[in-house]
């Protein structure tokens, strides 16, 4: 944990990444985990959000027909039991009483809603209310996602957003990580919530999910922040490539204007970003009083030369080869490009001591669910065949009127 926390940061930090919301998988028993991966975002310095994503339904329940579709000598892999919900509540609540860096806030962090039972999520939206913290899930990453919803919210109406209003999330504390099956209706209620998203495209496309509706839900005036996903699912910690993404997916759909711009981009990697997590009075723009958290950019790059637009070239041209210095909370973190917090040589030794049991460990899990993964693969291929009443696949137009 501590390692993978450590390579997480630094990468973010090298791609000129001040501040890290990271969803932290892990249940009541992983106390140890927690600890050194609060220690660890310490020992590094960046800034972090962290959010103790909790789940306590069983993964055969989280995909829809799973259950019918595989044999029963597979139904253990996906069906264990989950420690009662006091425990969850209880275990989020620990962690967020203890000392930590100023550089450290909590967010509330259900893994989606598909993954909580409706006392869980409840819990734990009093316990963002209380607490004032925001709240971040994953919601509608897929399309499948829209037709589990269906059958496992029927009770509330059907939709993953009833599910939130009736557990008394869905509201202004709440991000929604992904956001791409939204239908112009829902874009219209998360407007009149007062939640936001926080796009993620690198990964959605990786993933082959599809392209979040952005020029809708910026038309309709929804918060809007901007992530990479994490090093399993997107590969890099870099918000270059997500702004370039943000800008070319809304150029690539039809011949109107895009209706995003460089500066949009760069808002939603910034300030929006700030503004989701409650910190937009601390952190997201340069201004006197607010936090030193600062990305200083080699401007004897080629992307800068001649120095044209400062935003557009960010935006357009920079990859993370440009960035030269950062500093969080006035400490210099990264100078000439190395990092000055870690003996990286020593970490890389680590790594390598590691890598060998990991490598064991994963051939070992895969062996143990390779029989369940044609029966994953067919339930997620025929949702993905099945029709919804809008599209968010690339190809797809994305009106701002919100009329797809």
């Amino acid at each position: 944990m501590r390692l993978r926390t450590l390579l997480g940061a630094i990468d973010c930090l090298r791609n000129g990444i001040t501040t890290v919301q990271d969803m932290l998988g892990c249940a009541p028993g992983s106390e140890e985990h927690v600890r050194a991966a609060v220690a660890a975002y310490d020992e590094v310095g960046i800034r972090c959000v962290l959010g103790l994503q909790v789940g306590n339904r069983a993964a055969i329940d989280c995909l829809p027909g799973l259950r019918a579709e595989l044999p029963a000598s597979l139904l253990p892999l996906f069906s264990a039991s989950a420690p009662g919900i006091q425990s969850f509540l209880d275990f989020v609540a620990a962690a967020l009483a203890e000392k930590r860096s100023p550089r450290l806030h909590w967010a509330i962090a259900p893994g989606s809603p598909q993954r909580c039972t409706f006392e869980l999520l409840a819990g734990l939206g009093e316990l963002a209310r209380r607490r004032a913290l925001p709240l971040v899930t994953h919601v509608n990453e897929s399309k499948l996602q829209v037709h589990l919803a269906r059958d496992l919210y029927a009770r509330y109406g059907g939709s993953v957003l009833d599910y939130l209003d009736a557990a008394g999330v869905l509201n202004s504390r709440l991000c929604m990580a992904h956001g791409i099956w939204l239908s112009a209706g829902e874009v219209a209620r998360i407007k009149r919530s007062g939640a936001a998203v926080a796009t993620n495209p690198t990964s959605n496309l990786k993933l082959k999910n599809g392209v979040a509706p952005l020029r809708m839900l910026k038309h309709a005036g929804v918060r809007l922040a901007l992530g990479c996903d994490n090093t399993s699912a997107s590969d890099a910690q870099n918000m270059f490539e997500a702004m370039k993404l943000v800008c070319n997916l809304s150029a690539a759909k039809g011949t109107q204007p895009s209706g995003l711009s460089a500066e949009d981009a760069f808002r939603v990697a910034t300030i929006g970003g700030a503004d989701v997590l409650g910190l937009a009075l601390e952190i997201g723009t340069i201004e006197v009083g607010k936090k030193a958290d600062l990305t200083l950019l080699e401007l004897a790059d080629p992307s800068y030369l001649p120095l044209n637009n400062a935003i557009r070239q960010i935006v357009y041209c920079e990859s993370g080869r440009g960035v030269h210095t950062v500093i969080v909370d006035g400490n210099v973190l990264v100078e000439d490009r190395r990092i000055k917090t870690v003996d990286y040589v020593s970490l890389l030794d680590e790594v390598a001591e590691l890598s060998e049991k990991c490598a064991g460990d994963y051939k070992a899990h895969a062996e143990r669910l390779a029989p369940a993964l044609p029966y994953l693969l067919d339930v997620v291929r025929k949702h993905g065949e099945m029709e919804l009443a809008f599209n968010r696949w690339p190809d797809a137009g994305d009106n701002p009127s919100g009329q797809v």
